[in-house]
């Protein structure tokens, strides 16, 4: 997992920011061998004036050199990335321990094609974002066993909370306008499945996983 500071005052930050077409070229441009055959993921935090996180996920030990350089603070030491092995993170996942979540994620549903073509075959479904905040919240609640964890809460009320952030993503890809429904999820969890869930950790949760979604990330809690 790495970290890259970013100045949002800067006119590369600022594409990164807006663009997450270029927010992905440039964090595929920071893997050594090309092209890239590994999964990347990545997270852009919620900027402040002055500071943005971008998150990486990678296989490989990445250079960042160009971003520090185009979007971040390239002449103070506290701007330069830093990189860990999650080794230690992944073993710790073990049945019952818990940790606190984090997940940006594009909540989506597959919807099928009431239209058949003239061989009588219909097409295949296409994603479909959630777009309210209970479509939402159900899709997390519903998604997140599967990736081997279980929400820790103990009212409706709690449950509501984890939602902490929603936005909407517009942005155009090779002249068609792309949308996606965006929400951010914290929690504490509890793992059920310990290979499930760092297969999450790697692979990732939903869709969009190119454009800044489905990067999961914890800390642990403690016992």
């Amino acid at each position: 997992m790495s970290r890259v500071i970013l100045n949002p005052l800067r006119s590369g930050a600022q594409r990164l920011l807006r663009d997450p077409q270029a927010t992905h070229a440039a964090v595929l441009g920071a893997i050594v061998e090309q092209p890239v055959n590994e999964r990347v993921l990545w997270r852009l935090a919620a900027p402040t004036r002055h500071r943005a996180e971008l998150l990486v996920l990678s296989q490989s030990h990445p250079s960042f050199e160009h971003i520090v350089e185009q979007a971040g603070y390239p002449s103070s030491p506290d701007g330069s990335p830093l990189t860990r092995d999650l080794a230690g993170l992944l073993s710790m996942l073990e049945i019952g321990r818990r940790f606190s979540f984090r997940l940006t994620a594009n909540p989506t549903r597959s919807v099928r094609s009431t239209n058949a073509d003239e061989t009588g075959t219909r097409a295949r479904g296409r994603r479909v974002g959630h777009v309210t905040a209970n479509q939402q919240l159900q899709w997390f609640t519903e998604r997140l066993p599967r990736a081997g964890f279980k929400v820790c809460v103990d009212d409706e009320k709690q449950l509501r909370a984890l939602i902490t952030s929603r936005r909407r993503l517009r942005f155009d890809k090779g002249g068609q306008l792309v949308t996606l429904q965006l929400a951010t999820f914290d929690a504490v969890v509890e793992v059920l499945d310990a290979t499930a869930a760092r297969e999450a950790m790697v692979g990732g949760i939903g869709a969009a996983k190119a454009y800044g979604c489905g990067l999961v990330t914890l800390a642990p809690v403690a016992r």
